[in-house]
């Protein structure tokens, strides 16, 4: 992690920007991007690298993120709902399944949008299951957003503190995020569970 720090510090800074804005906005596609500890590292910059500012870091982590998370709730929007309705969709949720999780997305499906922001893997699939059940896209927007900017504006507050110390503040992060990732695989067996239950029932 120091050498990735090294190779950060060697950076334009125009780049630590887009590199902080590319990781936050793709791992809303592909989730293994590490982009919490980029955002970490971009925080703990602004404290040896002068041209780097902290809003600046927080807004690019941010608004990409949003972006990103938009980007798949259009995406389930639009291409969605006829694959459910129509495509092979049909065997992975039956009409029963699908009108439950309209229902269930219609009565807290803005409380599982903010949560997903801090839960890897639902962060991609919760936005995009919020544009399949035809969520409107104002309240979705606004629900991301500001769930996206108490978690971003923690990271870089944390790599901001950390600065010389971003070892420990990593360890610490990765340790958080095994915690989070325990947790969410746990939701996931508990979704799998209800799927196969309802996916029995007539």
């Amino acid at each position: 992690m120091l050498r990735l720090l090294e190779v950060f510090i060697g950076l334009p800074p125009e780049l630590i920007y887009f590199l902080v804005g590319l990781g936050s906005a793709t791992e809303n596609v592909f989730p293994p991007i590490p982009a919490d500890t980029f955002v970490i590292l971009g925080g703990s910059l602004v404290t040896t690298i002068e041209s780097l500012d902290i809003k600046g870091i927080f807004l690019i982590a941010w608004a990409s993120n949003v972006v990103g998370a938009l980007g798949v709730y259009q995406l389930g929007y639009r291409y969605g709902r006829p694959f459910f309705e129509k495509g092979r969709g049909r065997y992975l949720l039956n009409d029963q399944q699908f009108m439950k999780l309209e229902h269930f997305y219609q009565e807290k499906g803005f409380i599982a949008l903010f949560l997903a922001r801090f839960l890897p893997g639902f962060r991609v699939a919760v936005p995009v299951f919020a544009g399949i059940t035809r969520m409107s896209s104002l309240p979705v927007c606004v629900t991301i957003g500001v769930a996206s900017a108490v978690w971003y504006s923690l990271l870089v507050y944390v790599g901001f503190l950390a600065g010389t110390n971003l070892g420990h503040v990593i360890e610490l992060q990765a340790i958080f995020n095994l915690v989070l990732g325990g947790l969410a695989v746990m939701i996931a067996i508990g979704c799998t569970w209800l799927w196969k239950v309802s996916r029995g029932r007539k």
